[in-house]
């Protein structure tokens, strides 16, 4: 357990860490250096490649993390066929799903022909794209099995992002422009992604790629393909609904659209930076819990997460939507209309942390079958609202139209849980914290607006930020909280 917590704890800081400077490219460097059209290919050729790569894997990375253990074997490193098969299955998936996309290639370019003619400029570069991508998910899946994840996490969340920021200083600089720069991405992205991550798989000398005559042995790649069957289903829908709004921006709106909407999108879901954290420990406990039949306890962690998680929430958007004109001040004019975007988007997310730990409940839980069926649901409403609001009311409609979605499925998800086994997260604290936030909104209304944008910002994020907190902590909302807070107090007071 000590390497899980240690390497826990060094994925959670990647995270951030890379969230930051994901943030910095994103909402900074990209829409200042960048043509506004490249920004927008750079970012809707990498969620087609995840889609595409995600495709391809089938769910097989679902079932080597869920069978491995049972099949290791650290003697000769073949691990009884299981690696030999994984790699075969997922490197047939990609070619049969590369030979889908070139069949209906001009169905494919058709969608974007119109609104985004970059991108069918540069279609066939979604094969290196997807290929690399694949390839990294292996690997990825392959450091998971031996409890080695944090090199991949180094090469996406930190090295890929510092080679981005790097190459933005050479557009800055002169030294190449912007289409120049989409080639260095992508010759960056198939690098640093595939390349180091299976390097340093390799370097560990704990798989061996030969096959074996269990690799073909036909009972067993039944039940593989039947488990992974399940999960690419599962995955999948989830994977495409977080991604298809974004793809739809880019068909009906164009990459002008896409470079817009990824601003607000990213902005909308900080938000949701506490789940990172809460939802990485709180998982394995609520499997645990499952386990022994203990309700009790899910209920009980169910509630405090969520209410952490509530109150978090609340005055991260509340900060952000009175900071967003003084954060789109350091953005260019013909990127603002992306700023209901960022509340839409919010306001999703913020419901996503009222209902909490919902989707790890369901997954470990004996009916876990229906997370299926909520993430098709999910995909489906995602596609079909966005159909509806985008022609409508544009950037703000595909918003719209996710958020919706997104609260329906958690909404739908929460039910569930409530009707099934009488577990639901909301109580009278959740009202308290609803009344603080609304005092915080109408104090927000009342604040004036400081010249300096800087000092606007640092004035109104203290004066809201803190008055909510402090009335958080002074009515004791959530004791967890407090804890935190107080043993925060104690560690300043050691130190002083």
């Amino acid at each position: 357990m000590g390497v899980i917590k240690k390497q826990g704890f060094l994925n959670t800081v990647l995270s951030y860490f890379g969230f930051i400077l994901g943030g910095i490219n994103t909402i900074f460097l990209f829409p200042n250096f960048l043509v506004q059209e490249v920004f927008g290919l750079v970012r809707l050729m990498t969620d087609m490649a995840g889609i595409y790569a995600h495709i391809s894997t089938f769910g097989l990375g679902s079932m080597m993390i869920r069978y491995f253990p049972h099949y290791r074997s650290d003697e000769d490193k073949r691990h009884n066929g299981i690696v030999f098969f994984y790699l075969f299955m997922v490197s047939a998936g990609f070619l049969v799903v590369t030979l889908f996309g070139l069949i209906f290639r001009g169905e494919i370019i058709e969608a974007y022909q119109e609104n985004s003619a970059l991108l069918v400029d540069y279609f066939y570069w979604l094969l290196p794209f997807g290929l690399a991508m694949m390839f990294y998910k292996v690997a990825e899946v392959l450091g998971k099995v031996v409890f080695k994840t944090v090199f991949p996490l180094i090469t996406r969340e930190v090295l890929m992002r510092l080679a981005i920021a790097l190459g933005m200083v050479g557009v800055m600089m002169g030294f190449m422009s912007s289409m120049q720069f989409f080639f260095y991405y992508t010759f960056s992205f198939i690098l640093i992604m595939p390349v180091l991550t299976f390097g340093y798989i390799l370097t560990l000398r704990k798989f061996s790629f030969q096959p074996t005559m269990e690799s073909f042995n036909r009972e067993r790649a039944q039940e593989f393909m039947g488990y992974s069957f399940y999960a690419f289903f599962s995955t999948t829908s989830t994977n495409m609904a977080q991604r298809i709004d974004m793809l739809m921006v880019g068909s009906l709106i164009g990459l002008a659209g896409v470079s817009v909407y990824s601003i607000g999108y990213f902005i909308g879901v900080l938000v949701s930076l506490p789940f990172r954290g809460i939802g990485r420990i709180a998982g394995s406990v609520v499997a645990d819990a499952w386990k022994d039949n203990d309700l009790g306890k899910i209920q009980r962690l169910y509630t405090r997460t969520s209410l952490i998680q509530t109150i978090l929430g609340c005055i991260l958007l509340i900060g952000i939507y009175y900071n967003l004109d003084n954060l789109y001040y350091f953005i260019p004019e013909n990127y603002r209309d992306g700023k209901w975007v960022v509340v839409i988007i919010g306001f999703g997310y913020l419901v996503d942390m009222v209902t909490g730990l919902n989707t790890y409940i369901i997954a470990t839980c004996p009916k876990y079958r229906y997370d299926l069926l909520f993430n098709l649901i999910f995909l489906g409403l995602t596609i079909v609202l966005n159909y509806v609001f985008i022609p409508l009311y544009g950037l703000n409609g595909a918003a719209i139209g996710s958020a919706m979605a997104f609260v329906v499925f958690n909404l739908l998800k929460w039910g569930f849980l409530w009707w099934e086994y009488g577990l639901q997260p909301v109580n009278v604290r959740f009202l308290y914290v609803g009344g603080i936030a609304a005092v915080t909104v109408l104090v927000g209304q009342l604040l004036p607006s400081i010249p300096y944008v800087i000092l606007d910002s640092v004035f109104k994020s203290l004066i809201l930020g803190g008055g909510y907190m402090l009335l958080i902590l002074g009515l004791k909302i959530s004791p967890d909280l407090n804890d935190m807070a107080g043993d925060v107090w104690k560690r300043i007071g050691r130190g002083a």
